[in-house]
């Protein structure tokens, strides 16, 4: 389970704001406007880094998407990716609860691992 900081901005900070090493900036809401998008997004990769820029939207505003797209041009389309999967959601949180669990001292997880084996063996519900 790694680390991580986080920057939280309002689009007033995103167009004064040089922080370096932005790896993923994450947009809630589509903005109004491309030079507001623009702004947001270049908050990451900046100075010949690689980045990410992740934007949030329902499907109302998928008006707003297809503006942004057409006004920035030069066939410019966002990647539509949908909500994972629920085996896919499980997936990672089955990895992230196993990542976690190593982290447990060996004289705190001793006191866990008789119930633990018996709910993988069936012998007792999680209500037990």
């Amino acid at each position: 389970l790694g680390a991580f900081n986080v920057l939280v901005a309002t689009d007033v900070a995103a167009r004064g704001i040089d922080i370096q090493d932005v790896d993923l900036v994450i947009q809630f809401d589509p903005p109004r406007d491309v030079d507001t998008y623009v702004h947001r997004s270049g908050r990451t990769g900046r100075a010949g880094n690689k980045g990410v820029s992740v934007l949030l939207f329902n499907h109302y505003q998928a008006r707003d998407i297809v503006k942004i797209e057409r006004d920035l041009g030069h066939g410019f389309k966002f990647e539509l990716a949908g909500p994972p999967s629920t085996e896919a959601a499980l997936n990672a949180a089955a990895k992230t609860s196993a990542i976690a669990c190593r982290g447990v001292p060996d004289e705190t997880a001793v006191h866990f691992k008789e119930s633990a084996r018996a709910l993988l063996d069936g012998e007792e519900s999680a209500e037990d």
